[in-house]
């Protein structure tokens, strides 16, 4: 008769047990997602981490629940895990600073093309340029008004005195 398999506490499958072999990819997979999706700060993922391995380190020790290889073995990959979360999140908040710096530099460009259109356009007009595509004709019977522009025209007006150019 066999004995019963006596339960020595530990907290980590070995890997000729079931589950075992899955235990570092869900760890890296669960450690990845977790600082992904919360968006944590590069400093306060680093904070994390370093809370993360010392109650690791110290239920490890205290429970006593695994040998000083795969605890060494277990310690690698628990911190692999965390650096991977860590460049992940480093990676999406540089990537959310910068969107945030471009959509800045856009709306600072956008808002100064609009400035100079007001200058040179009647507001009306201005308006009517950017709301609508195609060509803006408006008939005012005693008055004849076109803006054009000439190819080589600010060349050729850098080059001839202002009474010859009119």
């Amino acid at each position: 008769m066999r004995s019963p398999r006596r339960r020595t506490g530990r907290i980590i499958a070995l890997a000729n047990e079931a589950g075992g072999n899955l235990y570092y990819a869900g760890l890296m997979l669960v450690l990845f997602m977790a600082y992904t999706l919360v968006q944590l700060r590069f400093r306060y993922a680093t904070v994390t981490c370093l809370i993360l391995m010392s109650a690791y380190e110290w239920v490890a020790i205290s429970l006593k629940a695994t040998p000083g290889v795969v605890l060494l073995n277990n310690n690698f990959f628990f911190f692999a895990a965390n650096a991977i979360g860590m460049l992940a999140g480093y990676t999406l908040e540089r990537s959310v600073r910068t969107d945030f710096l471009q959509r800045q530099v856009i709306e600072t460009q956008r808002r100064e093309a609009d400035k100079l259109l007001r200058n040179v356009l009647p507001e009306d007009i201005a308006r009517r340029l950017k709301a609508e595509d195609g060509a803006i004709a408006d008939y005012v019977p005693d008055v004849t008004v076109l803006f054009a522009d000439f190819v080589g025209f600010t060349t050729l007006s850098e080059r001839l005195a202002p009474a010859a150019l009119l």
